[in-house]
């Protein structure tokens, strides 16, 4: 069997989501035993992704000299070159025009939507998949395709940026611990459901200073 490989994007620039509370200064931790190599937690944090089969992440923090020392952890579960698309649209050719995969949404969509379901949350919730399925399907005809990094695991409880990413790489390793409790599906659940947030409503580096007073 082939090992998975996953090669995080390094930011250097802290992408904090939105609506994650900050730490106050004050309130803030030191873990003096916390002291190997930035690189060492990035692999450490890499690892425990790639055991909870994330297909794409991002490590966001600001340079060591910055006031901030949040740490951000964006991933994905998802592939960029899913193809639930074709069953959700209905679409036998692998290889549709733009027009062929707007005409089968267009046909679907005529069932469920909003304006002619107006008190069936299912239609609606079906209508956002397909709209979902639409905008799949044509960024993989247009080569476009891209992990959406729509989950974050933020962490700025502890003094510096090397710490919080040992705290990551920690809370990584005890929710993979819940494995041997409740099976992998209670991590996927977790991993899926309790971080989904969105890229790019993360707030500048600027932004975060003044949230937490720096």
């Amino acid at each position: 069997m082939t090992k998975r490989e996953l090669n995080p994007t390094i930011e250097s620039t802290l992408r904090w989501p939105d609506g994650w509370p900050r730490t106050l200064i004050e309130h803030r931790e030191s873990r003096s035993a916390w002291k190997k190599p930035v690189m060492e937690y990035q692999k450490a944090i890499t690892r425990e992704l790639v055991a909870m089969k994330v297909t794409a992440a991002s490590i966001t923090f600001n340079p060591p000299s910055s006031r901030d020392p949040g740490v951000a952890v964006w991933y994905s579960l998802e592939s960029a070159d899913d193809s639930s698309w074709q069953i959700g649209l209905q679409i036998d050719n692998p290889a549709p025009t733009l027009a062929e995969i707007d005409s089968a949404y267009k046909r679907l969509a005529l069932k469920c939507h909003p304006d002619t379901h107006p008190d069936d949350p299912s239609a609606l919730e079906m209508f956002k998949k397909l709209s979902g399925f639409r905008e799949t399907a044509k960024s993989y005809i247009l080569g476009t395709a891209a992990p959406k990094l729509e989950n974050c695991i933020p962490m700025d409880r502890f003094v510096d940026m090397k710490q919080n990413l040992a705290g990551v790489r920690l809370f990584l390793s005890y929710v993979r611990g819940m494995e041997r409790l409740g099976g992998p599906a209670v991590v996927k659940r977790i991993m899926e459901r309790t971080f989904r947030t969105a890229l790019t409503a993360g707030r500048s580096s600027e932004e975060n200073n003044e949230a937490i007073g720096a």
